[in-house]
């Protein structure tokens, strides 16, 4: 008789489940102090556990300047952990609770900024198991007060007097985030933030009491971010970034948000030296760092700025852009091998405010259609020293360089303003073992072709509004003849050549060098 055939699947139900991680008090303590521990800090407080309830007063968070210069406090509040008795652990603490933050500078003296919070409908649950765990959190809202700056008599005595009050709230905030410890200690978060306003004034008094006070009030729309940060368990030291990146260190972020606005106000004394409002609409910005480099990305939809300063000019500059995005990539460590660059640019729809236009140009003899640009280039670098080894940079001469060019790629330079447009395509390579051909600068070789519309007719246009003095139109007329050749009514074309081997460079076939 054959036995009876068992499903894996009626195995499964079966067969006993394994135990579910689970976390305690002490574990999230523990964690908690792993984090600070990678961020180069030390974490203490006054521990006692009561039943299910673990008691955290009294937190300070200690850091270490570099090279001895001093150290930094955090002055962090109270906490309760509570085993939930189901593996998970509920942190809590006073709905309001006050923060220092202070800073021992060897030599020169301290200095403490106090700070007060107030928050509404705080939850964050922990979960997961020891060493790796997640925090569930939720608050309905949060305001931060700037209690003022305290300095002991000797900073005061050199660097004068700081003060800083006001608020900054946030309301909505909702997400998770992760610690995972290990030989990189690793922190992965995501989640949401709602509207927030910020109303702050800080002022500073040099040792005659002239007096620097800023006043700014901004609003923040709603906003959604995610990101990763790894770093050696140890800490990080600002003197050794290359060793960490190059150890695995990571940060990366991203954020997608509704817009913001601010505006700041700065006098001396009491006249006003600058006023500075800004609108911009919805963004998305990426950033990573990491041994390959720093790498950032960001677009803008409306953009629009408007700066007085009295002291300085009569009247305020003010300008808007209708999209904005850009692009960047920098390798950071020293390496054999060649590198990419990246820098990219696009701005769209961008006007000047109509009452500047109304003083520059009162006739409105200018065509007045948005500009636009575009950068599109890259390059290929080999690094030579870490651009992240400060002492390396210091020590080196006037002329030398941390790094290397041997490629530039221009895909695309183009700028349209005033009627008239202007772009550039194309690429070169250097030879970094000739210094002599071209004067100290390694040897290029390559072309670019550059095409111009409309350009005459703008400096006609300049001359006859009194911008532009005839004398310098004439040169710049015969420079042009010199350089590019007509295409068409007011287009003009030019192809320059770069022959690294001989020196030579040409314009249209025509020997400049």
């Amino acid at each position: 008789m054959r036995a009876p055939l068992i499903s894996v699947s009626t195995f499964a139900l079966l067969a006993p489940l394994p135990a579910l991680a689970d976390v305690t008090p002490e574990d999230v303590w523990s964690n908690l102090q792993a984090a600070a521990a990678a961020l180069g800090g030390e974490m203490s407080a006054d521990v006692a556990r009561d039943g299910d309830v673990l008691s955290v007063s009294d937190m300070r968070i200690v850091f270490q300047l570099p090279l001895g210069s001093g150290s930094a406090e955090i002055a962090a509040g109270d906490m309760t952990l509570t085993d939930n008795g189901d593996g998970t652990v509920s942190m809590g603490g006073p709905a309001e609770q006050e923060i220092a933050m202070s800073a021992d500078i060897t030599g020169e003296g301290s200095g403490t900024l106090r700070m007060s919070y107030v928050m509404d409908g705080y939850s964050n649950t922990a979960s997961g198991e020891p060493g790796n765990v997640s925090y569930d959190y939720e608050i309905g809202g949060i305001v931060i007060s700037y209690d003022g700056i305290e300095l002991d008599e000797a900073l005061s005595e050199e660097a004068g007097t700081f003060d800083m009050s006001g608020t900054f709230e946030i309301a909505d905030m909702v997400g998770t985030y992760r610690y995972i410890e290990g030989d990189m200690f690793r922190l992965e978060t995501n989640g949401s933030f709602g509207e927030g306003a910020m109303d702050v004034s800080y002022s500073i008094s040099g040792p005659d009491d002239e007096s620097v006070t800023t006043d700014m009030t901004a609003t923040y729309g709603e906003m959604t971010a995610e990101g990763e940060i790894e770093l050696p368990s140890d800490g990080v030291s600002l003197l050794a970034l290359g060793d960490a990146l190059r150890a695995g260190m990571l940060v990366n972020f991203k954020a997608e948000g509704a817009g913001q606005s601010s505006d700041q106000t700065t006098r001396v004394g009491d006249e006003v030296f600058m006023r500075q409002v800004f609108e911009i609409g919805p963004l998305v910005q990426d950033l990573t760092l990491d041994a390959a480099g720093l790498r950032a990305s960001g677009t803008v939809d409306s953009y629009a700025i408007s700066v007085e300063q009295p002291m300085m000019m009569p009247f305020p500059i003010a300008f808007g852009m209708e999209h904005v995005e850009a692009e960047f990539a920098m390798p950071l460590l020293a390496e054999d091998a060649v590198q990419d660059g990246v820098l990219k640019m696009m701005v769209d729809g961008l006007e000047v405010d109509p009452g500047l236009w109304a003083m520059l140009d009162p006739q409105e003899q200018l065509p007045r259609d948005p500009a636009a640009l575009e950068i599109d280039v890259s390059a290929g670098v080999k690094m030579l020293v870490d651009l992240v080894d400060f002492a390396a940079l210091e020590a080196m001469g006037p002329n030398e360089m941390p790094l290397e060019l041997h490629t530039a790629d221009l895909r695309q330079v183009f700028l349209k303003a005033l009627g008239a447009e202007v772009s550039a395509q194309g690429s070169f390579t250097f030879d970094n073992d000739d210094l002599e051909t071209f004067d100290g600068m390694p040897a290029p070789d390559g072309s670019v072709e550059v095409a111009l519309t409309g350009v005459m007719a703008l400096v006609d246009k300049l001359v006859e509004m009194g911008l532009l003095p005839e004398d310098q139109a004439m040169g710049f007329r015969m420079m042009l003849g010199g350089f590019a050749r007509s295409v068409g009514e007011d287009e003009f074309r030019s192809e320059i050549v770069v022959d690294g081997e001989t020196g030579q460079v040409t314009a249209n076939g025509q020997r400049l060098r």
